[in-house]
């Protein structure tokens, strides 16, 4: 499955982003099983698919994901961008400790 997480990078081009050359921030995306075979979290699964949008729509991949999911659906307070934009912020579900405390920081 080649979506199953996000993690925003910045960009390079598409031919040392994902071999984990010098531009990569990364390790290389390689394929480790056959599709539907296993589930693995796939952040270079994420980043590719990321590229391919944001070829396709010349466009960055919230801007597309804003303008062809979130307003048509009317999501009015969620974002695909990375950091989160600091409107969002009050809004924004915090995390929490085992015992109820919230984590420093949200």
């Amino acid at each position: 499955m080649v979506l199953t997480a996000m993690r925003s990078a910045p960009r390079c081009r598409h031919s040392r982003k994902f071999d984990g050359g010098p531009l990569a921030n990364a390790p290389p995306v390689t394929v480790i099983a056959e599709a539907g075979s296993a589930y693995h979290y796939s952040g270079g699964g994420y980043e590719i698919a990321e590229t391919l949008v944001a070829d396709a729509l010349h466009a960055p991949l919230p801007e597309a994901m804003d303008a062809l999911v979130l307003k048509p659906a009317e999501i009015t307070h969620s974002t695909f961008a990375q950091p989160l934009p600091s409107e969002l912020a009050p809004v924004t579900a915090k995390g929490h400790y085992g015992d109820g405390n919230e984590l420093p920081g949200g």
